[in-house]
């Protein structure tokens, strides 16, 4: 048997921030703090390695296209893209205020591309 990518285990703290922070934009009836656990491999787990954080589902609504990833009739609903937003900026103002170091994408001032990871 081949292990293609170590197990991925979310940080307890983080999954709490989170879940809390898309309570407040969705409401906690539209939450499901329980979510299954998934047997499938995901190279997000080498990040979790690393840094404490959380991999989290963000529904795509029903419908045409709503189905699960990895499916020929799966379309991307553009309209959650903010609502993934949130939590994660929620997070590294959270880690700002409490003086700790946030991580973000460097670009080039000459064409804008990304450079790596700074300190900001």
């Amino acid at each position: 048997m081949r292990i293609a990518f170590p197990p991925l285990v979310n940080d307890k703290d983080a999954v709490k921030f989170i879940a809390d922070v898309a309570a407040e934009i969705v409401g906690e009836e539209n939450m499901n703090r329980e979510g299954p656990f998934v047997m499938a491999s995901e190279d997000f787990s080498y990040m979790l390695e690393k840094v404490p954080g959380a991999f989290i589902n963000i529904g795509n609504g029903g419908g045409e296209g709503g189905c699960e990833v990895h499916n020929p009739g799966y379309d991307f609903n553009d309209d959650i893209i903010t609502l993934g937003r949130h939590p994660v900026v929620a997070r590294g103002r959270e880690e700002a205020r409490q003086g700790r170091a946030v991580t973000t994408p460097r670009r080039s001032a000459a064409d804008g591309r990304r450079q790596g990871l700074a300190a900001a």
